[in-house]
């Protein structure tokens, strides 16, 4: 089944790092920029802990926090707020102050629409899938937000990504358990300007772009109206 959203008023896009809005949803947002107005709350600011990176996570962070600035100027994203919490470290020990501050912005903008990753968080990242569980918790408590949009994708993608990074990835979809299929081929520069933005990122950029060159330039998903 389509969803066609027609209503103008503003979408928020909740993530946990700088770089999964170019990798997730980015010719999405690109696409519904044309239409209204698009916020990016982003969780953390990317400070990965030291043992995970060659950079020192706090010039890491101010790094990473930039690229994503500039990703979303590509985008045509109006605004983008950071949360301030400790990337790596979003889990029930915190849940309650993230799902607090996400429902303090989404108070702020007054969007009809959120948009963030399928509750398995995509690939299986913790950080996705505690800010996919406390965004839906603030989206329902926010009288504003209609529509909960969550980023799926395909299992046949998944099959190629599943054993290379986390403990468990998640199986992916078909097309037909989505409900909203966009075309993203008219924005597809703009998401590639957007991935080259997080050159902190640059080995990840090359293996996305090889993964993603044998795939329809769409974007996919579930559609939640509450």
């Amino acid at each position: 089944m389509w969803y066609y959203l027609y209503d103008m008023k503003p979408l928020v896009c909740v993530i946990a790092h700088p770089d999964d809005e170019a990798f997730g949803p980015s010719g999405s947002l690109a696409y519904f920029a044309t239409q209204r107005d698009v916020y990016i709350l982003c969780v953390t600011r990317g400070d990965s802990d030291a043992k995970f990176t060659k950079h020192d996570p706090n010039s890491l962070a101010a790094r990473r926090e930039k690229e994503l600035l500039a990703s979303a100027n590509i985008l045509g994203v109006k605004e983008v707020r950071f949360l301030n919490f400790k990337d790596g470290s979003l889990c029930n020990n915190n849940y309650h102050e993230i799902a607090a501050a996400i429902q303090k912005e989404l108070e702020a903008i007054q969007p009809e629409t959120v948009m963030t990753f399928e509750l398995n968080g995509i690939s299986g990242h913790l950080d996705h899938v505690a800010v996919a569980l406390t965004t839906t918790y603030a989206a329902y408590r926010v009288p504003s937000v209609k529509t909960i949009l969550y980023l799926r994708t395909l299992e046949s993608q998944m099959k190629l990504e599943r054993g290379k990074y986390f403990v468990y990835t998640p199986p992916g979809f078909t097309k037909e358990d989505c409900d909203l299929v966009i075309d993203t081929a008219p924005y597809w520069e703009k998401r590639l300007e957007a991935m080259n933005a997080h050159q902190s990122q640059a080995e990840d950029i090359k293996r996305i772009l090889t993964l993603m060159s044998g795939f329809p330039k769409e974007e996919y998903f579930r559609v939640m109206k509450k």
